[in-house]
């Protein structure tokens, strides 16, 4: 079937890609091709896109997400920043957000909303790097232009969202897949949960009489026809993003270029209709006289302006930031060990919680470059169970290391209990 549009969805899994038209412009292509085929799985692909190409007349653009298990979405608890500073820092410890990785992952991350502030849910999806690599490597040899390359659960969600007709904006969709089945909780488009079944498993019916339902061939569908999705979702490699700033860095090199040029063409200009105007350049030369008296008087001005805001700069560095303080004691404490309760006041930290070995907190604190004089509050308590020590309690206080040469003063508490490190 032949489709005279621009825009393609596909959705593409281990065994095979499922194409649609998204602009409804002509006749609409439904298409689907199976890579169990000889070759490689990136060769496989090549030659099923370069079908596509010559089924989709006229299209250039592909809009593509990935089924599961080749792209896996979690919600998880990160600090509340924006997401362009969180990716780098979670692609790092993927393995800890993604236990079954086992190789190098491209992850994107987008706020899923609420938090308490300090930490907040965000969705965290990813996918191996050697997938996306083969993906961006087969469409680029079809001849396609990728506008976005995502995750098919948040195509799931927006087109469950877009689908269902209920009022609150919740939404619960479940899809069966081949190898697994994921249950999503939408609110508002935006997912909140995912839970996610062996195929072998029985789906309780309470869970399988969801607001959407769909079955494998449904699911892969239904991730094309809803695979415009914003950039923000979509899984780029680091060289992807390092492109989009040197191009943007060309961008104002050419418009600086041109205004230099244009101010030059300007200059030149003027001067030839000076040079034979004399007697009307005494009265341009005093409008420019007045001119340049009303730009230094700017430059005063915006100076003074510069000055302010380089005090509020400084300011706003020596403020408090406890955000980054948890995001370090985090990242400082073992896997093993969890919090029961966290207080701050001015430079210091007091914490109690438990770990298998309560020693091992005390080293991995003080080797901690942002926290120093890491002394014990209280002796250390073996908890045991059934006449077994299972952990040991700790009681520490700890003095933070303010790169700024100053010491917070907004206290903290948090007495409730904190997650183990590398929890979900």
């Amino acid at each position: 079937m032949t489709a005279r549009g621009t825009a393609i969805g596909v959705a593409i899994g281990r065994h095979r890609a499922v194409a649609r038209s998204l602009d409804g412009a002509g006749t609409r292509l439904v298409w689907e091709r199976e890579l169990n085929g000889d070759g490689s799985w990136r060769d496989q692909l090549t030659v099923a896109l370069r079908a596509l190409r010559q089924a989709a007349t006229g299209a250039r653009e592909l809009h593509i997400t990935l089924l599961p298990p080749l792209a896996e979405v979690r919600i998880t608890e990160l600090p509340s920043v924006p997401p362009s500073r969180l990716r780098p820092t979670v692609t790092r410890d993927a393995a800890k957000y993604f236990p079954v990785a086992r190789e190098s992952q491209v992850v994107q991350v987008q706020s899923a909303g609420g938090g308490d502030g300090s930490f907040a849910p965000h969705t965290v999806s990813a996918a191996p790097a050697t997938v996306v690599d083969d993906v961006l490597a087969a469409a680029g040899a079809a001849g396609w232009t990728i506008a976005s390359l995502a995750a098919a659960q948040f195509a799931w969600a927006r087109g469950a969202a877009a689908l269902s007709r209920s009022n609150d904006g919740r939404v619960a969709a479940l899809f069966q897949l081949d190898d697994s089945s994921e249950l999503l909780d939408i609110t508002a488009g935006t997912i909140t949960r995912v839970r996610r079944f062996r195929a072998v498993d029985t789906i309780p019916s309470a869970i399988a009489a969801t607001t959407f339902s769909a079955n494998d061939a449904d699911a892969a569908d239904f991730a094309a026809r809803f695979s415009d999705l914003a950039d923000d979702h979509s899984l780029w490699p680091d060289r992807v993003y390092a492109a989009r700033e040197r191009a943007k860095w060309r961008s104002a090199g050419w418009y600086i270029t041109a205004a230099v040029g244009l101010l030059l063409a300007t200059a030149i200009i003027e001067w030839v209709v000076t040079g034979k105007q004399f007697s009307s350049a005494m009265t341009e030369r005093a409008a420019i006289r007045s001119q340049v008296s009303t730009v230094i008087a700017a430059r005063d001005s915006l100076n003074r302006i510069t000055l302010s805001l380089t005090g509020l700069r400084q300011f706003s560095a020596g403020a408090p930031r406890w955000s980054a303080t948890l995001a370090a004691l985090t990242k400082a404490l073992p896997l093993d060990a969890s919090l029961n309760s966290l207080r701050g006041s001015s430079d210091t930290v007091t914490m109690v919680g438990d770990a298998d070995q309560a020693a091992t907190v005390f080293s991995t604190l003080a080797q901690s470059s942002a926290f120093s004089g890491v002394r014990a509050q209280a002796p250390i308590q073996q908890q045991t169970e059934n006449g077994e020590v299972v952990s040991e309690r700790f009681s520490i206080a700890t003095q933070l290391v303010n790169r700024n040469g100053r010491t917070p003063t907004a206290p903290i508490s948090a007495p409730t209990r904190a997650p183990r490190r590398g929890a979900p």
